[in-house]
């Protein structure tokens, strides 16, 4: 797992991506969008399905990338169906209410997280010098965090880096979480990685 130094790097790594994320989805929208990432943690499955819980009974709207190369894994931007209904009403400009998501809202939805999950990802690659090849996001609504998990669950060795999201959109505050999921051989290479990196700003 990691130390307390790598911690530290693989935040500000995440923070800058949002941060990134955020601009680009500025321009975009032509609206002020504010995306900051207050904590992050790093976990075990089962530390993280116990984390995630909350959201077990939530039809949950979620965004989900997989990449491959040296650091192989899968992201995921989640969103309660309340959230993800509010921040696509906030963007496609409608009243937020109960209606479904059509296929302009996951659309819209899905572009978010592209933007959101890439820059994050693209970070990791710049910071880390590493190639990384991603899919194409795919988009799943009423699916439960534990039916999200369970198809990794299956290799112990996985671990979740989970990092609260908090987007703020014309005075509106909406919540998400950015998962990060790593196999074993991944977080071996990304702890390596990471203190490649803490050396290099280091000066060492």
């Amino acid at each position: 797992m990691l130390n307390d130094l790598h911690r530290d790097a693989l935040t500000e790594i995440i923070n800058i991506g949002v941060g990134q994320a955020g601009n680009a989805l500025n321009t975009m929208l032509a609206m002020h969008v504010e995306l900051s990432v207050p904590e992050i943690k790093v976990l075990q499955m089962e530390e993280a399905q116990k984390e995630l819980s909350p959201l077990d009974d939530s039809s949950l709207a979620s965004v989900v990338l997989r990449f491959s190369g040296s650091v192989p894994g899968k992201a995921a931007l989640l969103f309660p169906p309340e959230s993800a209904l509010n921040l696509v009403a906030l963007l496609v400009q409608e009243e937020p209410g109960d209606t479904d998501l059509d296929s302009m809202r996951s659309e819209a939805l899905t572009e978010i997280g592209n933007i959101v999950l890439n820059s994050v990802l693209g970070n990791f690659a710049n910071f880390l010098h590493m190639d990384l090849e991603y899919s194409l996001p795919d988009f799943m609504f009423e699916t439960g965090i534990h039916d999200l998990l369970e198809q990794e669950a299956l290799d112990a060795g996985y671990a979740i880096i989970l990092a609260k999201a908090h987007f703020k959109v014309s005075q509106h505050s909406i919540a998400g979480d950015i998962l990060l999921l790593f196999g074993i051989n991944s977080m071996a290479e990304l702890s390596r990685l990471l203190d490649m990196l803490v050396k290099e700003q280091a000066g060492e």
